[in-house]
C-alpha cells in the first residue's frame, strides 16, 4: 500500500495530489491518503465516490486516513474543481481556451490585516488548481508584483511550469521584471512589453482576472 500524506494542504491540493496518483496507478494498487484538514477530508471521499472506488476512513484525533484500492473496472476521472468550488470552464478534451488568465499580484483578493497571507495561500491553490483544469487558458500574464510567482523562490514555480510545459504562453512584464531586480531568478515564461500585454487584454475573448 502507498501513503500519501498531504497533512498541512488545503483543497485542491490534496485532490490534485491524489489524481495524480491514480493516473499512474495500476489494477490492484492500493493508496492510504493522510490529511488534517476536514473540508479536504470530505471532499476527497466525495471525489473517489464519484469515481465509483470504495474507500475506508479512519480518524485519529486531528488526522484522518482514506484508503483504497484501484479496481478493474475503468476510472473516469472527473474535474477537481467540482468538489473544491474553484471556478472552471467546463471542457473535457485538454484543449486551450479562448481566455487569458491576467495575475497582477502574488495573492488573491486583499487580507485584512494586510499581511497577503491568504492571498498568497489562494494564489498557492488556484495555480495549482489551474494546471489540472481540461480547458487551460491561452496564456497567463504576470506583471506588478505577480511577476514573483514565476521566480524559482516562489511557492507556485511548480505549477506555473507545467503550465508552460502543457502549451500555455507565460508572458512576465520587462519593467515589472526589472523593479523587483529577478531577471536572473526567472525560471518560467518569456519577459515581454505593456504593448503586448494591452494588446492581448483588449483583443482576447475572455480575460480572467481572479
Amino acid at each position: 500500500m502507498t501513503t500519501i500524506d498531504v497533512k498541512g494542504k488545503k483543497c485542491p491540493e490534496p485532490l490534485i495530489i491524489t489524481k495524480r496518483a491514480i493516473k499512474k496507478a495500476q489494477v490492484g494498487d492500493s493508496f492510504a491518503i493522510l490529511l488534517d484538514n476536514e473540508v479536504a477530508t470530505c471532499n476527497l471521499e466525495e471525489f473517489l465516490h464519484e469515481m465509483k472506488i470504495s474507500t475506508s476512513r479512519e480518524d485519529n484525533g486531528d488526522s484522518s486516513l482514506i484508503s483504497f484500492t484501484i479496481g478493474a473496472e475503468p476510472i473516469k476521472v472527473p474535474n477537481v474543481s467540482e468538489f473544491c468550488a474553484i471556478p472552471s470552464p467546463s471542457n473535457s478534451n485538454d484543449q486551450k481556451g479562448d481566455y487569458i488568465v491576467v495575475l497582477s499580484s502574488e495573492g488573491m483578493g486583499k487580507d485584512l490585516d494586510n499581511s497577503n497571507s491568504l492571498g498568497k495561500m489562494l494564489m498557492i491553490g488556484y495555480l495549482n488548481s489551474l494546471a489540472e483544469q481540461d480547458l487551460l487558458p491561452q496564456k497567463v500574464i504576470l506583471y506588478n508584483s505577480g511577476v514573483l510567482l514565476a521566480s524559482a523562490n516562489a511557492d507556485t514555480i511548480g505549477s506555473m511550469k507545467k503550465l508552460s510545459e502543457s502549451g500555455v504562453d507565460i508572458i512576465l512584464c520587462g519593467v515589472c521584471v526589472d523593479y523587483y531586480d529577478i531577471k536572473e531568478k526567472i525560471e518560467v515564461g518569456r519577459i515581454s512589453n505593456m504593448f503586448e500585454i494591452t494588446r492581448l487584454t483588449s483583443t482576447t475573448g475572455h480575460v480572467v482576472y481572479p
